[in-house]
Parts: structure tokens; C-alpha cells; sequence
């Protein structure tokens, strides 16, 4: 029986057909989005490989995909084996197997719409290296070849309520064209769907968990903006002049590139080369005006007061959700089989409950044993484990609330932990609980913090290979910028106002994997020129997993604070099976 033809098969097919020696497919799409439509999942469909961040090259006898520490473990399980190599993501990976594999004098095609310029000259160093250069395509060939491929989805705009968004788009737009005026800005083109919904204070389903509009807009100094979307999505929007203010007009999308080239010489344009693609970046380049700058991404992510009120109320009809799944885990897996598919399934209609609730904000993360090890596990008909055959069990989930965006991680014991679960969980607990406890001058880069979540972990020679926190968005991306709490360096300090997750972990590959994540908002503390971390999602930690002997006084006074906290919130809406689930589970951390 024929072998059914693999995508890379194909793609090797049409390098040959048209003398290409290579294919380069990133795992982003046209606005350089973490979470892509499915139409524009050319990685997956390419590789196999689902996960959110990665890149394939594939040449005309060979291909690799080259992933960072996240995602090994997943990558090696999805892609054809003996087809496709599972790499490093590191700058030397990517160019010793150029050197090993590529031929001089070749050429690698790559669609300027899915790659930054600053992608885009990192592989023309690293090609001309193996005396080899890089072409940029005029269509992408995985369009024409992907059968079935899904349509594209182009949902209504809404507007976003000032109760909510706290702040008008007029208001904004004049805040950032003073800003513009500090930089030397004539402009600034917003590519980050995220920032122009901001921007604008709209929102849309164009994704599936993030609720933005695919489109882009272009911010004068004086205010005025060009917003890039189809008209047909918007016409009543453009008269609500209530909402939008002055000085907003819609272009069809195509003609980006026309209004750029139009600017003219000398115009001083910003934008953020991190999420603005190739073929829009090097216009931009060409007219000699570029700066980089996190301008929009930055005022973003520091929530003013009503959008901080929305987070908390997210987060209170989030945490509620949890907790009756948490109840309702403990109760049905005593009584039959479970499998992740069912618990991700319950945990998302348990949220649905809750008539505040808009939507997921990403696929919920439900691992048990060996998938808890992958931490970012996405659980399919194929990877599907019961939960009744391991000890541990992960889920890490979130929702979409007008005000707030959500994300949760509990790790729990569903029979008798091992004495080395019940370590790693410990310090784990210990580097959450150090990071949420502490205090820094302001200026400070989550780089500087990173340490405080990893250094119990690194005195036992454990350690974990993702960043501890990102920034969460306001009923917008559950991964905002430009703020982060990770090893990188980073000059971005952070702000009151913002949101991050605090979520150390540690994983023992093919066996179970651990994460503890909560929510915090950057406040100013009671010491003049300092900010600290106001711990927003409340959960009870898992006492069945934790060595209290390992505990500090004052971690065991931060534990019994935060489960009092919690104590005083939720009884009222639950119901008696709940409420003792809940007595149960605080208890042991209020009497330690």
C-alpha cells in the first residue's frame, strides 16, 4: 500500500519544481500574532508541530524545526519521524545545520509578511555565512498547497465601553500624539491587533481567544488615525462620534502599503519591530524616518483605575469557576475514569456558568503525568491520557471577561504523591511565594526578579526552561508586552498598573511536570520610591503536594494570609459539596 504524501513531501516537490533550495515557515502570521487563526497555521500544517512559537526550514532533501526549550518535548512527539529534525532555537543551532546541510550558492524563499526586518537580516547574516541569500517570495506556496485549508475569520466590531476601557480613544490618542512629540514622531503605524484595539476601544472575534479585529492603524501626531480594516465590518462605528472622537477614517486594508509610500521622504515613523511584518518595516526603512518604539504596547499594559476594577472582577468570576472544578475533579475522579479531554472540557462549560464569561482565553493546558511534563501541552484525540493513572495533574486555563483576561495554573494530587513530587512542588511553592512577596525600587526589569521564583530550585540543581511571568492585557491577549519576568535582559521596567503572571514551574521530562500560577498587578508600596506585587487570583494551593518541614515562617505566614483571603471570598456562591471541598483544602494552610 502507497504511503500517504506528507505536507513537507509536498513542499520538497515544489522546491524542486521551482528551483528553490529551501522554504522557510514561521510560526506567525500576518500581524505577527502568538495565537494565529487557523487559516494561517502554516507551521502546523507543514510540520505537525501545534505549538505557539517555532520555525521550520525545509529544503529540497531535508528539513528541521527548531523550537526553544518549552517545546522540545512536544515537537519530537507531533513531527514525522525521520522526516523532520527537532532543534534548538538558538542563533548557532539554526547556523550549524545551514552549514551541514544547505549547499553554496543556494537560495531560500521566505513570505515578507510573516517575518520581522529584524528576522529578516539575522537570516541574511546567517545565509551569507554558507555563502548562501535569502528571497523574499511574492506568495506564499503553503496557500496554494494546503487543501482544505480553513477561511479566513472576519467578524463584526464592537465597541469596547468606556466603563470598562476607562479611558476614550480620543484621550488616548491625544495622550500618545504629546508623546510623539517628546520622540520626534510625525507617526506611528500600530500592527499589533492588540494596540489597535486599545487604541480605538473596540474589540472583535477575528481570533479565537483573543478579542481583536485583525487589522492595522496608522496615528498621526495631531490624533488623527487611518484605521486599515473592510468598511463593511465598521460603517455604523465611523459615525460614533461619541465613541471614536475626531479624526478617525477607515482604509481598506490593501492600501497600507500605498498611505506608507505616500508619507514621503523625511517622515519620522514609529512602530514596533517585534510584531510589524517585513514587507511593511522595510518601506518604512527605506523612507530613512524609522524608530523603534514600544510607545503603544508600554501605555497598554499600565491599566488605569476602571480597568484594574475589571480585572478584579474577572478575576473573582474566574477564580470561582476553578474552584468548583477543582471540587468537582476531586469528588469524580474517586468515583470513575476521566480522562484530559473531559477535565478541559468541564472546566471551560463550569466558566460558561457564569454569564460574564465571553470566551476562553486560550485552550486550556490539561496534562496528567508525563504531559504535564510539556509546558505547553495541548491535549488532543491522540495525546488524551486518564487522569485516575497518574498522581499528578496540571491544568492551566483562563477566560475572556468584559474588563479582564484571566490565566491559572493549578497542580494537584489526585492519589499519594512521591517524596520527590512533594519536593519539586515545595519549591516551586517557595520561588511563587519570594516573587510575590517582594519589593523593588521603581525602574526595575523583570529580568532583575526572575532569580527570586528560580533560586530554591537552582540549590537543588532543578530549574525550568520558560520565563516566570508575562504581562496579561485588558480583555485583550492573555501574552501582552512589553513587561516580562524572565532570564532575557530587559530595559523594560516594570510600571504601576501592570498585570503579569507569576507562574514558576519545574518539569521531569516523561514523568510529571509542575506550575504554580497566579496573577498580580504592579502597585506602589508603603516605602517611598518602591513598587511591589498585589496578588490578585485566588485558588487554593494543593497542602497534599507541599512539605510544610521545607517552609519558612514567614512563607507559612504568606500562606495562611493568602488562604484566609480566599476563606472571606467565595462560600456564598457555592454550593455544600463545594463549600467542604473548599474548608478542606484552606484548612491545613491556616493551622500550619
Amino acid at each position: 500500500m502507497p504511503t500517504a504524501e506528507l505536507p513537507v513531501d509536498c513542499l520538497q516537490r515544489w522546491l524542486r519544481d521551482n528551483a528553490l533550495q529551501g522554504l522557510l515557515i514561521p510560526s506567525s502570521d500576518e500581524y505577527q500574532n502568538e495565537y494565529v487563526p487557523a487559516c494561517a497555521r502554516r507551521l502546523h500544517w507543514a510540520t505537525g508541530f501545534s505549538g505557539s512559537a517555532g520555525r521550520a526550514l525545509v529544503l529540497q532533501d531535508s528539513a528541521a524545526l527548531f523550537v526553544d526549550g518549552r517545546y522540545t518535548a512536544q515537537a519530537r512527539q507531533q513531527v514525522p519521524v525521520g522526516r523532520i529534525e527537532v532543534l534548538g532555537h538558538q542563533p548557532e543551532v539554526l547556523e550549524q545545520w545551514l552549514d551541514t546541510h544547505l549547499e553554496p550558492d543556494s537560495v531560500v524563499g521566505f513570505d515578507p509578511q510573516l517575518q520581522t526586518l529584524a528576522e529578516v537580516k539575522t537570516l541574511r547574516k546567517q545565509l551569507c555565512g554558507v555563502k548562501s541569500r535569502l528571497s523574499a517570495l511574492p506568495a506564499n506556496p503553503i496557500d496554494e498547497l494546503w487543501c482544505q485549508r480553513p477561511d479566513a475569520v472576519a467578524t463584526p466590531v464592537a465597541l469596547y465601553p468606556l466603563e470598562y476601557a476607562g479611558t476614550s480613544s480620543a484621550e488616548k490618542r491625544s495622550g500618545l500624539g504629546n508623546r510623539m512629540a517628546e520622540l520626534g514622531l510625525d507617526y506611528y503605524l500600530a500592527t499589533a491587533p492588540e494596540e489597535v484595539a486599545w487604541l480605538l476601544n473596540i474589540r472583535a472575534w477575528d481570533l479565537a481567544t483573543v478579542p481583536v479585529p485583525l487589522s492595522y492603524a496608522l496615528l498621526a501626531r495631531s490624533g488623527e488615525v487611518q484605521w486599515f480594516i473592510e468598511a463593511e465590518r465598521v460603517p455604523p462605528l465611523v459615525e460614533s462620534g461619541d465613541h471614536f472622537g475626531d479624526g478617525v477614517a477607515v482604509q481598506p486594508p490593501a492600501a497600507v502599503a500605498s498611505v506608507l509610500d505616500g508619507l514621503g521622504a523625511g517622515s519620522v515613523i514609529g512602530l514596533n519591530l517585534k510584531r510589524t511584518p517585513y514587507y511593511l518595516a522595510q518601506r518604512i526603512d527605506k523612507l530613512g524616518g524609522l524608530i523603534d518604539t514600544d510607545l503603544v504596547e508600554m501605555e497598554k499594559a499600565k491599566k488605569n483605575p476602571r480597568e484594574i476594577y475589571g480585572a478584579l472582577a474577572a478575576q473573582k468570576h474566574d477564580c470561582l469557576a476553578v474552584i468548583k472544578f477543582l471540587s468537582w475533579l476531586e469528588t469524580t475522579v474517586a468515583e470513575r475514569s476521566l480522562t484530559e479531554l473531559d477535565a478541559a472540557d468541564k472546566i471551560t462549560r463550569i466558566r460558561r456558568e457564569c454569564a460574564a464569561f465571553l470566551g476562553v482565553s486560550f485552550e486550556p493546558i490539561s496534562a496528567s503525568g508525563p504531559n504535564s511534563a510539556l509546558a505547553h501541552y495541548r491535549v488532543s484525540e491522540r495525546t488524551n491520557r486518564v487522569l485516575n493513572d497518574e498522581a499528578i495533574y496540571l491544568i492551566d486555563s483562563g477566560g475572556q471577561y468584559y474588563g479582564g483576561t484571566t490565566d491559572i495554573t493549578r497542580t494537584v494530587a489526585l492519589y499519594t504523591p512521591s517524596r520527590q513530587q512533594k519536593r519539586a512542588y515545595t519549591l516551586v511553592l517557595k520561588g511563587h511565594i519570594a516573587l510575590a512577596m517582594c519589593r523593588f525600587p521603581a525602574g526595575t526589569s523583570g529580568s532583575q526578579l526572575d532569580v527570586l521564583a528560580r533560586q530554591h530550585l537552582w540549590q537543588q540543581g532543578m530549574d525550568y526552561g520558560h520565563g516566570t511571568g508575562h504581562g496579561v492585557g485588558s480583555y485583550l491577549s492573555v501574552h501582552e508586552g512589553p513587561a516580562a519576568i524572565r532570564p532575557a535582559p530587559s530595559a523594560t521596567p516594570l510600571c504601576e498598573g501592570m498585570i503579569l503572571s507569576n507562574e514558576p514551574g519545574y518539569y521531569e521530562e516523561g514523568s510529571y511536570g509542575i506550575r504554580i500560577e497566579n496573577l498580580v498587578v504592579v502597585k506602589k508600596s508603603a516605602l517611598d520610591g518602591f513598587l511591589e506585587f498585589d496578588t490578585i487570583s485566588h485558588v487554593p494551593m494543593d497542602h497534599r503536594l507541599l512539605d510544610f518541614s521545607l517552609l519558612t515562617e514567614q512563607e507559612k505566614g504568606w500562606l495562611k494570609r493568602y488562604h484566609c483571603e480566599i476563606k472571606t471570598r467565595f462560600p456564598p456562591e457555592l454550593d455544600d459539596v463545594e463549600k467542604q471541598w473548599l474548608a478542606d483544602a484552606i484548612e491545613p494552610f491556616i493551622s500550619c
